[in-house]
């Protein structure tokens, strides 16, 4: 199946690699702004049992921070997973987009956040984000809360060394989704692929085994690559995957009926 790619040389300063770019079809393009792009790199990524149940993208530049939370305004997406660190490999692989203390809020282009509140989970951090629009894009008075999910002992080529903190990080997710209907999950990393691409087809193939009691992840990486190439990078975090469901099935009695299927 042949997709359109967004042509690199069109958004130079909004991509972090030229090489990491979306379809168009499945862009979730902003609202038309007069004199504001409507391009950002991300994508729809369509998840077990809901169309478009996440949105894969790199983390934010410098120059789309605005962008970023625009986007997460205008599909009222609630729940994020941020799967980088600022710095990695003495390189930036995401720019703050975030006030630091909490309480305190800060402009992004078209949207303030406020850092309600910060509390450290083991291997990952939780923080609640409040959300106001300007009135372009908001209504007066109007406010979200988006809770963000913070992980950044994952490499980028390879694999966190627990896989029982990533179980921990699949099952808060769901949880806090729970809360959200069917608004997509916004999973991000440097390049919004690799590590990305790996937690949404473990997060989409955990729920089809607590459901029907089957995986395929080949499938699932396959289907992913449809909505936003390269996801899941490499040999290592595909073996991962079923590192992550085998310790799932294994660690739970209830489930010792699928370990024949891992």
């Amino acid at each position: 199946m042949e997709q359109d790619f967004v042509k690199a040389h069109e958004h130079p300063s909004k991509n972090r690699y030229p090489d990491r770019l979306p379809y168009v079809e499945f862009m979730p393009c902003l609202k038309p702004i007069e004199k504001e792009d409507c391009y950002i790199n991300a994508s729809f990524i369509d998840g077990y049992k809901h169309h478009r149940a996440y949105i894969a993208t790199q983390a934010p530049l410098q120059s789309t921070v605005g962008d970023m939370w625009r986007m997460m305004w205008e599909v009222k997406s609630n729940v994020m997973v941020l799967l980088c660190a600022f710095a990695e490999d003495g390189h930036e692989a995401c720019h703050p987009f975030w006030p630091n203390n909490e309480g305190d809020t800060a402009w992004y282009g078209r949207v303030t956040v406020t850092l309600q509140s910060e509390i450290l989970m083991g291997n990952f951090v939780s923080r609640t984000l409040l959300l106001e629009g300007d009135q372009v894009v908001g209504q007066e008075g109007e406010g979200r809360v988006v809770t963000q999910f913070h992980m950044t002992d994952w490499p980028e080529h390879s694999q966190p060394v627990s896989t029982a903190s990533v179980l921990e990080l699949l099952d808060v997710v769901t949880n806090a989704q729970m809360n959200s209907g069917t608004r997509p999950i916004t999973v991000l990393c440097n390049d919004g692929v690799g590590r990305t691409g790996t937690f949404i087809c473990l997060h989409s193939q955990l729920e089809r085994l607590k459901t029907e009691g089957v995986v395929d992840f080949f499938q699932a990486v396959k289907s992913a690559r449809i909505h936003r190439a390269g996801l899941v990078q490499n040999a290592e975090q595909y073996a991962y995957c079923h590192e992550v469901l085998a310790d799932f099935v294994n660690g739970y009695d209830n489930y010792a009926n699928f370990k024949e299927l891992v």
